[in-house]
């Protein structure tokens, strides 16, 4: 028998901790995202507003360094996944940074 994967509550309780804060932190010590968020509402889900740049060129600059993401509406829509490590959400601060200014 096949050992049973862990729930997928698991896996958002795992990743939460390693992602949400230097992501949505860095971004906003960055100067790319202003939100003053409380850090019992943080998400390793995190929306960056684009403020009127191209999505194409943002989205390129993102996947010339590595970074998946997507746009929804005006806002440009990050999520790591569980298989991402620190090393991965500070390069994506870091593209989002060259890309949004």
């Amino acid at each position: 028998m096949a050992p049973r994967a862990p729930p997928l509550a698991w896996y958002c309780a795992a990743t939460w901790p390693v992602f949400a804060p230097p992501l949505t932190f860095g971004l906003r010590d960055r100067k790319t995202a202003t939100a003053n968020i409380p850090r019992e509402n943080l998400s390793p889900i995190v929306s960056v507003p684009l403020g009127g740049r191209s999505v194409h060129h943002v989205l390129k600059t993102l996947k010339a360094h590595g970074v998946a993401a997507s746009v929804r509406g005006e806002n440009l829509r990050l999520s790591p996944h569980f298989y991402n490590d620190q090393s991965d959400v500070l390069t994506c601060v870091d593209a989002v940074y060259r890309a949004l200014r």
